[in-house]
């Protein structure tokens, strides 16, 4: 069975973390985040919101060539906070076959956000993930 698991949730919540932790526990998985694209070669995150398009271009790449090549579970651990974000990648993987799980996160932690991102940036993620969740049950 292919699965491919879309993870929504605003910044800080732990879905790098998350689907890292499932990577470990699962031998055929691939784990896409736009957050790769802004690491060095020695690992440190360098975010430019220049790139951002191009961090996400390389996401939606790497998710479906995973897909196309049939890894058992392919995990997308962006913010997803629009219905367009989560299409894109359910379109790859329905394509190939795949089950598609659509889920939401909530911080329940109280780990640092490594990423430095606003408090106002990740309440207007929440706020659009809320909505997204909302639209859906319409």
């Amino acid at each position: 069975m292919k699965i491919a698991l879309i993870l929504s949730a605003q910044s800080g919540t732990g879905k790098s973390t998350f689907a890292e932790s499932l990577e470990k526990l699962i031998s055929d998985c691939v784990v896409c985040t736009a957050d790769d694209y802004f690491l060095n070669d020695k690992g440190e995150y360098n975010f430019r919101m220049s790139e951002l398009s191009l961090a996400h271009k390389a996401c939606q790449k790497k998710f479906d060539e995973a897909v196309k090549i049939g890894v058992d579970l392919v995990i997308c651990a962006n913010t997803n906070t629009r219905a367009k974000d989560v299409a894109i990648y359910r379109k790859y993987a329905e394509r190939e076959g795949y089950i598609v799980f659509h889920t939401v996160l909530l911080k329940t932690h109280e780990g640092a956000d490594v990423h430095g991102v606003p408090s106002e940036v990740k309440d207007s993620q929440a706020s659009a993930i809320v909505n997204m969740v909302t639209q859906s049950f319409k």
